[in-house]
């Protein structure tokens, strides 16, 4: 037998238990889980690091401070007598010219590497360039230089020349203009 339930007012019902799950992305510390802890840890770590490498490389004294102690390291162990100040001058030379670019001379060698650095656009020109000639010397051919044939059968049957560059023409001037064409070939 189904049990029949007795609604309540809406102030004596009750609402069901809530379990506590751990949502991602909360903002109270205590409702953080372990696996967001650790990936802010992470990020902080991380920013840390990167603070400490950008701090080392702007820090640019102290960067000349050790490379003028190994300068100075390695000149004892390779024997040459080089002074304290010649090392410092070295690397303020160093330093100075470090950010600075000079075009080279123009050479063979300039001259290839700026070719093949364009060499995408000097071969689309290339294209271009040689469809265009090509376009043209077939319409030179075509249209300007006259094309022996022998006569058809329509030109025979009709009596009329059907070459258009020779006009409309009885086919006897059709036959002595080719023939006065293949006389000047030879």
């Amino acid at each position: 037998m189904p049990q029949i339930q007795i609604a309540q007012p809406p102030a004596q019902q009750q609402d069901p238990p809530v379990e506590k799950t751990e949502e991602i992305g909360t903002t109270e510390p205590k409702q953080l889980s372990l696996e967001e802890l650790l990936r802010i840890m992470d990020v902080a770590t991380t920013l840390r690091k990167e603070h400490d490498v950008v701090e080392e490389q702007l820090n640019l004294d102290q960067i000349k401070v050790r490379l003028r102690e190994r300068l100075l390291e390695a000149a004892k162990v390779t024997g040459e007598r080089v002074t304290a100040e010649q090392i410092d001058t070295a690397i303020e030379n160093y330093y100075d010219k470090l950010h600075t670019f000079e075009e080279p001379k123009w050479s063979f060698s300039v001259l290839m590497a700026q070719i093949y650095v364009r060499r995408a656009t000097i071969i689309k020109w290339a294209i271009g360039i040689g469809a265009i000639v090509a376009l043209l010397w077939t319409l030179l051919i075509a249209v300007m230089l006259p094309v022996e044939r022998p006569l058809l059968a329509a030109e025979t049957k009709t009596g009329r020349c059907a070459r258009p560059a020779f006009g409309t023409r009885s086919l006897a001037a059709c036959q002595a203009v080719a023939t006065l064409q293949g006389q000047r070939a030879t």
